[in-house]
């Protein structure tokens, strides 16, 4: 049986001397404990950010990291797509993730997936995750694990130019979907919870987590936050997009001249060049001209 190898920190969050969070981070193979500690470091530093009450964070947090499918498969023990590179199990607040070279992704994307899962944990033991709409459990984390990039902002524009956004109401099972229209959904998950911040500010969607809890209803405990019903929100956050995404499709465009511009800019030189050789050929014609007249010129006065 392979050898397992483990962090375990313990550590006061923000200062707080009430509440501590134990994070524990194991590994199979000696090469990954530089992973696991820059992995610790990582979810301290996460956890201290969140802009949420130090008591609401979970008590304890085990994250697995797997240097192969085999492993990866055998730990999540659930039926994951081939593009799943983490996953979060309740209720033993597990996190298990793919190492960067497994998942064939930079130190960045590591740690976003990361954060995405311990968002995930943090959000499951306040309240359970089920009690959520699919849009809003992703959403939240994709937004708080490092908010839209611009590709993911590049692809909701392509969607709404060629009309092929996810509706509100069809923004679930993800890991059912094939790769980009699993990205495209959380993408657009991550786009609402955006607009939820931008327009009710940064807590609003914890304060819904909040309050779902307390009534065991999300339709309502977003009501109450928000003032709007999931149609008005919905609505509103179409408007968002169009006002605040649409226009990204521009830069899809300049990545195609740039693409182009050598090309462009080869031909623009021969134009150049030709144009440059016929006003020469012109100028020499000119030349031509004139010597033969003065030379005609002079043969008649001799005469």
């Amino acid at each position: 049986m392979k050898k397992i190898f483990f962090v375990l920190t313990c550590f006061a969050l923000a200062g707080s001397l009430l509440f501590s969070t134990t994070l524990k981070v194991s590994y199979f193979d000696k090469k990954y404990a530089k992973l696991a500690s820059h992995t610790t470091d990582v979810v301290k530093d996460f956890l201290k950010h969140l802009p949420l009450e130090e008591e609401l964070k979970p008590d304890s947090i085990h994250i697995l990291i797997a240097e192969s499918e085999s492993r990866y498969r055998g730990l999540s023990g659930s039926n994951l797509p081939e593009w799943s590179n983490a996953v979060t199990i309740f209720p033993e607040k597990v996190i298990v993730v793919k190492t960067p070279d497994l998942a064939d992704v930079g130190l960045r994307e590591y740690d976003r997936s990361v954060k995405h899962e311990v968002v995930h944990l943090v959000h499951g033991c306040i309240a359970p995750l089920n009690t959520f709409p699919l849009w809003f459990t992703e959403g939240l984390a994709e937004y708080f694990s490092g908010g839209i990039s611009i590709r993911d902002k590049l692809s909701i524009a392509k969607a709404l130019v060629s009309h092929n956004i996810i509706p509100l109401g069809k923004l679930r099972n993800f890991l059912s979907m094939n790769y980009y229209r699993a990205q495209l959904a959380y993408s657009e998950a991550g786009s609402l919870v955006e607009f939820l911040v931008y327009v009710y500010g940064t807590e609003a969607p914890w304060e819904i987590i909040k309050k779902t809890k307390e009534v065991k209803d999300f339709s309502m405990a977003l009501k109450w936050v928000t003032a709007v019903s999931s149609e008005e929100i919905e609505s509103m956050w179409m408007e968002y997009l169009n006002k605040y995404y649409r226009k990204m499709i521009f830069l899809d465009a300049g990545k195609f001249i740039w693409g182009f511009l050598p090309f462009l800019l080869l031909i623009a030189y021969i134009i150049i060049k030709l144009r440059n050789k016929i006003v020469k050929l012109d100028w020499s014609e000119a030349d031509f001209e004139d010597e033969f007249y003065e030379n005609s010129s002079g043969s008649s006065s001799s005469r």
